[in-house]
């Protein structure tokens, strides 16, 4: 048994969420949130942006001390009908796994939003308002809706690491 740290994001356009959990990758103690927060990428050129968001990403990896038992978890994008969102999305994700691969983490993962929803709340069509509930209830934090999403991605890497790990116990 292994006390790992988690620092997931939930990627945006305009904003972004960002969590660290720590808690045991076999035995399913409760888990505690270090850090959450959200962060708005502000106005300007979407250059602009995306500049401001590797230097905050960059900023929350350090700022929590990794260690080599830190994991890396980004959600998924999504496919909708909108291809200017879908492609904002997939520019914030690139820039948020660009950061985490330079940084030195060798492996990401990577979680689809209903996946996550599922794992955090019981439900894979989970709206923002039961992701809010969610954090409150198991970790006692209020948190807006990208902080909330943010924490439900390090939890569903928590819960796949411990599932990993239960796997390759021998019975």
């Amino acid at each position: 048994m292994a006390r790992v740290r988690i620092i997931a994001f939930d990627p945006g356009s305009k904003k972004i969420g960002i969590a660290v959990l720590d808690g045991d990758d076999e035995a399913f103690a409760d888990p505690s949130v270090v850090m959450h927060k959200s962060i708005n990428l502000g106005t300007g050129s979407k250059l602009q942006r995306l500049g401001r968001l590797a230097k905050e990403a960059r900023q929350a990896i350090f700022s929590v001390n990794p260690h080599p038992n830190t994991f890396f978890a980004v959600e998924g994008g999504y496919t909708g009908k909108w291809g200017g969102s879908v492609n904002a999305l997939a520019e914030s994700r690139g820039v948020i796994l660009g950061t985490i691969f330079c940084v030195g983490s060798p492996t990401v993962m990577e979680f689809a939003p209903a996946e996550v929803k599922r794992r955090f709340t019981g439900s894979g069509s989970a709206d923002k308002a039961k992701m809010i509930r969610m954090a409150k209830v198991i970790f006692g934090i209020d948190a807006t809706e990208d902080e909330a999403d943010a924490i439900g991605v390090a939890y569903c890497a928590l819960v796949h690491l411990r599932e990993q790990n239960l796997k390759k116990r021998d019975f």
